[in-house]
């Protein structure tokens, strides 16, 4: 019923963790974590990692050539990104003039336009000016990591 983690090298102490457990039917049951609290810190770091990479949440960010406004998105995202924010955060950029099979599929009037699946989070303004489509763009990754799967 329960996985080991196995004994590493700094720790020789193996502790039962939680992890999902497909049971015959193939859905999924969750196994008790037990002495918990005899993890090491470095355990514990590991498997928070693991489970930050599994909840990463991806946005589709359409761009079109030439485009100032998607510039300065990217050199926005570049700024946001660098600083070690938003590191659950994937970004698909998609050029809308070399796949018009999928930008299709979405409802935007002007680019750059940010999608977290079909729920359009951002889609930029002409005039808008930098400061603001920072501060916007900032508030639509902040929502993103508060919605759940």
């Amino acid at each position: 019923m329960f996985s080991r983690l196995s004994a590493t090298e700094e720790d020789t102490n193996p502790v039962r963790a939680a992890v999902p457990l497909p049971n015959a039917r193939g859905t999924a049951r969750t196994a008790l974590v037990i002495a918990m609290s005899a993890m090491s810190k470095k355990q514990i770091k590991k498997i928070k990692i693991k489970e930050k990479k599994k909840a990463m949440k991806e946005l589709t960010v359409f761009v079109y050539p030439g485009c100032p406004y998607c510039a300065q998105a990217r050199k926005i995202f570049d700024k946001l990104f660098s600083d070690g924010g938003y590191s659950d955060i994937k970004l698909t950029f998609i050029d809308e003039t070399e796949h018009p099979e999928i930008s299709d599929k979405y409802d935007y009037n002007a680019c750059p336009s940010i999608y977290y699946g079909d729920k359009k989070i951002y889609e930029a303004k002409p005039l808008r000016p930098e400061s603001k489509a920072e501060k916007m763009i900032k508030q639509a990754l902040d929502s993103v990591e508060q919605m759940e799967e």
